[in-house]
């Protein structure tokens, strides 16, 4: 019975390839992109499938009334059914390209065009190969020799190359932050050993269509095993074997691509996939896929080696023209910090040269290097993200990472991050490792990690703020290649160093402060790491017990080196203390790290100052609880503005501001009773100051 069904399943599946190459021989995949979109007023988020959380990230970087937009809403079911009856197939649709992808013939193309609707079309494109090394995967043999060693085992040397490790010991792990991962699938995830630890809210196979992104039946035997590994680069953790840099991190999981063969379908995926991790709130989102020109090779009407019109050549790589490329823009627009692949082109660009007459007739298609142009794959080509290349672990450039310039001249890639000999997950069962993975693939989780680690640290910053910080702060690479100018195209701004772009933001505070229970209270420690010196007099800790409750203050101390602890009295037992700290630098620069509560608060609340009387300078703590217009302001007791502290649109959050007794002209007050008040829409509160000189 075994061997008659396998002999059934085996001519099944031929049949169905067969009809499969002789659909493709007739058919093409297009993107076809919309006029308008019918936009309806009863549309509500969640009916929309953005979540909370989504809406949260927005609010960092978008006004109340920009939270939701034109790109959310769908695509235009009208025009989906009509372009169905010429006889095409609809395959995807995405909202932010206000786009479907169908499957047709060039009659049904023709028609579709006919539509008044149809703006344009534009044919679907292939992905690229991921790793440029088809390393054979060996077990990863490791020995311990030093404290550190015995924790990361050989993954110790990736996470250094990013410099990720004070932060690690300052207990900094990316905690509260979400990544969404674009990939093959993530195979054994649920079993391996080090992913028990890996906190996975949801996860879809937009190649299956269900939500088991693990390899299924009938599919490759090594599909999953890529992505599998680029997750465990970010959030895997067994010690001794395998720390990801982002190890805290949760996550959400898209399975996108087929492996082993190269079909359209897989930018469909890719796009509809961001999109759906994009509504599901994810801060990052990391992407080791690349869609570059198919020339070369193929099986199929497109990449057999003939020049073919939907190609992506070097022009469209110009931030603006891939359908993947705008979809990461969209994606960037609304809060998300996307990190994608460079490619594993190599630095001497080939590609499709179209010659012609004087005319403008062409004579001859030829594929040959084309001097000037950049390597670099498509979406990396995008602006506002960051495209990783990849290093050595040596530290120098690696042979096959891809170089930029982009078609409009644009540098790239953004940074490099460590590409050869990473330590990763074997996918093939449930407690093995590699030590020789290697491609542009690994670099760019390395970097989402890192992102991560900088967002954990400071997670009122938007992704821009966090890429700005990470361009900013990148170790610079001479070399033959680079000589002394950056940013440049082979390394970018150079090597990511997720240490230094957290202290650039602001003092770095742990994720996860440590609480001793004693007989009278809390004993409450945790790492404060700065660029500069410290206020110390300014670390606090606003704590309760209850979300009912008003919030209390502690005062740190240092303990010893970055160590400061405070103690927290109380007689309820087993509750402990939540709330915030709040930590100051002398250039200004602040940070409030929430402890147990909601990163961003749900109502307008003004905190008692503290301290309270002051005679120098005294910190006002505030929430916002939705984006709007505020105002807070010092009163006399007569009623008069004396100093405005903040005026004008604040996004949801906590604030903090700093009086010193000066007045809006400069002049220092008298001593006396001074009143702090919030306004923001129907809400306003006032609270006493007492100000002592």
């Amino acid at each position: 019975m075994r061997i008659c069904i396998s002999r059934f399943l085996t001519l099944l599946l031929l049949l169905l390839l067969h009809c499969e190459d002789s659909d493709v021989r007739a058919q093409q995949r297009y993107w076809v992109f919309l006029t308008t979109k019918t936009v309806t007023t009863g549309y509500t988020p969640h009916g929309l499938g953005i979540t909370d959380r989504a809406l949260q990230r927005r609010a960092k970087s978008c006004s109340q009334d920009c939270l939701i937009d034109d790109f959310d809403y769908p695509v235009d079911e009208g025009a989906v059914v009509q372009i169905q009856s010429t006889g095409a197939q609809v395959r995807s649709r995405s909202r932010w390209l206000n786009a479907v992808s169908v499957l047709a013939t060039k009659d049904q193309q023709s028609r579709i065009l006919r539509f008044p609707f149809v703006h344009s079309l534009r044919t679907v494109s292939q992905s690229k190969r991921r790793p440029v090394d088809r390393v054979i995967l060996k077990h990863s043999e490791y020995s311990a020799s030093t404290t550190e060693d015995a924790v990361y085992g050989s993954s110790l040397r990736q996470v250094r190359s990013v410099n990720a490790l004070p932060l690690h010991k300052a207990w900094v792990t990316g905690k509260n932050v979400l990544i969404g991962m674009l990939d093959d699938g993530f195979q054994n995830y649920r079993t391996h050993s080090a992913f028990r630890t890996t906190i996975v809210l949801g996860e879809y196979d937009f190649v299956q269509r269900d939500n088991n992104t693990s390899r299924s039946f009938g599919e490759y035997a090594t599909q999953g095993n890529h992505g599998a590994q680029t997750l465990s680069v970010v959030g895997g953790y067994e010690q001794g074997k395998l720390v990801g840099v982002a190890y805290g991190a949760s996550f959400y999981l898209a399975k996108t691509e087929i492996d082993s063969i190269e079909v359209a379908a897989e930018e469909d995926n890719f796009i509809e996939g961001l999109e759906w991790l994009e509504r599901q709130g994810v801060d990052i989102v990391s992407a080791s896929l690349g869609y570059d020109d198919f020339d070369p090779t193929g099986t199929y009407a497109r990449g057999n080696g003939l020049y073919d019109p939907g190609d992506i050549v070097y022009s469209m790589k110009d931030g603006r023209t891939a359908p993947t490329t705008r979809a990461v823009q969209i994606a960037a627009r609304k809060g998300v910090l996307v990190v994608v692949s460079a490619g594993n082109e190599g630095w001497a660009k080939r590609d499709t040269l179209v010659r012609r007459d004087s005319l403008g007739k062409v004579t001859t298609i030829v594929w040959g290097t084309k001097a000037g142009t950049g390597s670099i794959t498509t979406p990396a080509d995008a602006d506002s993200i960051l495209a990783v290349g990849a290093l050595y672990s040596t530290g120098t450039l690696a042979y096959f990472s891809s170089t930029g310039p982009t078609a409009d001249g644009r540098i790239k890639p953004d940074v490099v991050a460590q590409g050869s000999l990473i330590t990763a997950v074997d996918p093939r069962g449930t407690n093995g490792y590699v030590s020789s993975a290697s491609g542009t693939s690994f670099a760019a989780p390395l970097v989402a990690g890192a992102a991560a680690l900088v967002l954990s640290a400071h997670p009122y910053a938007t992704a821009m703020e966090i890429r700005s910080a990470i361009l900013a702060t990148a170790q610079q690479i001479h070399d033959t290649l680079a000589s002394v100018v950056y940013p440049n195209n082979y390394y970018g701004y150079g090597r990511v160093d997720a240490f230094a772009a957290a202290l650039s933001l602001g003092p770095v505070v742990s994720n996860t402060p440590s609480m001793t229970q004693t007989d009278s209270g809390y004993i409450v420690a945790t790492i404060i790491l700065a660029k500069t010196s410290l206020v110390e007099d300014s670390i606090l800790f606003y704590y309760h017990f209850h979300a009912d409750e008003p919030y209390s203050v502690a005062k740190f101390r240092r303990s010893v080196d970055s160590l400061f602890t405070c103690f927290v009295p109380t007689t309820l037992g087993t509750i402990a203390p939540r709330g915030y700290i709040y930590v100051k630098e002398t250039t200004g620069k602040s940070i409030q790290r929430p402890i147990g509560e909601h990163l961003l608060p749900r109502e307008y609340i003004l905190f008692q100052n503290y301290p309270n009387p002051f005679n120098s300078t005294t910190t006002i703590l505030f929430d916002i609880g939705q984006t709007s217009e505020v105002e807070v302001a010092i009163y006399n007791v007569l009623g008069k503005r004396i100093k405005t502290l903040a005026s004008g649109w604040l996004e949801r959050g906590r604030y903090a501001k700093q009086w010193n007794g000066l007045s809006d002209d400069g002049h220092y007050v008298t001593s006396g009773v001074y009143f702090c008040r919030l306004k923001a829409r129907s809400y306003a509160v006032t609270r006493k100051i007492l100000y002592l000189r």
